[in-house]
């Protein structure tokens, strides 16, 4: 989300790196390593950290997915639980 100056540079000199999906689902199914969600709101829109993080671990086998409500977030994370791809 958006943070003033000195939250951002906190949070950088902790470790955060920005794009990084908003929620991470660390378990194997049959086709990935794990499942990456980012949450949007119906007119939301990545940012270009967000797109280079998505490159970045789909080349690696990880599942990324973007999500728009509840109900396609319920819907994702069933279908990578039950090794639906």
């Amino acid at each position: 989300g958006k943070r003033d100056a000195v939250t951002a540079a906190k949070l950088k000199a902790e470790g955060q790196l920005s794009g990084v999906s908003d929620l991470i689902l660390l378990k194997r199914n049959k086709y990935y390593g794990a499942l990456l969600i980012e949450t949007k709101t119906k007119t939301g829109r990545q940012s270009d950290s967000q797109k280079d993080w998505q490159s970045k671990i789909t080349q690696d086998g990880y599942k990324y997915v973007v999500v728009r409500s509840v109900e396609e977030f319920v819907n994702e994370v069933y279908r990578y639980l039950n090794d639906k791809e």
